[in-house]
């Protein structure tokens, strides 16, 4: 597979999950962190299969979320659907070039001469223009790889990972990066989530913009999913018989 169809491949992948992550994290905030349905559950025995449902709701979104993070063996690059896989085959210089080649020509084809100018001046005006931006957008990309490594290093993923390969994923007492690291790796904080997701977004978006051209705005999205969450779990009425 081509590089740039491996790309568009990889970025499409991405943005179902996302899509799909979105729609239960806007369950995930009524369900879990809102007292509409808790304080009809109340204190019951009821309240034990709530708690268990509120948790799985929660881990399903760790668990989604996490795997768009996942760094893929070098023989798994091409298979994988992560920002860690993404940023791996655009920082190649071949395919970086590809890019780069691909800017350009979507920007030269933008143009077209409405008259007052010769082919030959506007072909160079377009030529300029179009390298110009392409080059500004190659330092975007540079700047979104160095934010994406980042963050896969960063303390507040690092622990949301631990959680899940801890608690989730395997029931170990402790795992690797704890035994390395010496000591016990705290819990995540419940934000932590919100944190990861909102950065995914971003960079999904601008991602799209460079590399494809395309661009992905996911606040119409998000807001219609808590449109949707709303219209059910708003309205739905919890009896607890026991």
């Amino acid at each position: 597979m081509h590089a740039e169809d491996l790309l568009k491949r990889q970025l499409e992948a991405i943005a179902d999950a996302l899509s799909i992550i979105c729609s239960i994290k806007s369950t995930v905030d009524i369900v879990m962190f809102s007292p509409l349905l808790a304080e009809q559950v109340g204190r019951s025995c009821a309240a034990h299969a709530f708690n268990s449902f509120q948790q799985a709701l929660f881990e399903s979104v760790i668990i989604r979320l996490l795997a768009l993070w996942e760094k893929p063996q070098k023989t798994e690059e091409s298979l994988s659907n992560s920002f860690p896989a993404v940023v791996s085959l655009i920082s190649r210089p071949e395919v970086s070039e590809i890019i780069h080649s691909s800017c350009r020509a979507r920007m030269r084809d933008n143009w077209r001469n409405l008259g007052g100018l010769s082919d030959v001046a506007l072909e160079k005006i377009a030529t300029d223009k179009s390298a110009r931006v392409a080059n500004q957008a190659m330092n975007k990309l540079a700047e979104l790889i160095n934010e994406i490594r980042a963050q896969e290093v960063c303390p507040e993923k690092e622990a949301l990972e631990n959680f899940r390969h801890k608690h989730i994923a395997h029931l170990i007492e402790q795992t690797r990066r704890e035994v390395k690291r010496g000591s016990p790796i705290p819990f995540p904080k419940c934000e932590a989530v919100d944190n990861l997701l909102r950065k995914s977004l971003r960079f999904h978006s601008e991602l799209s913009s460079v590399i494809l051209g395309v661009q992905v705005i996911w606040e119409p999205w998000i807001e219609s999913c808590d449109r949707n969450a709303a219209f059910l779990w708003k309205g739905c009425k919890i009896n607890p018989v026991g």
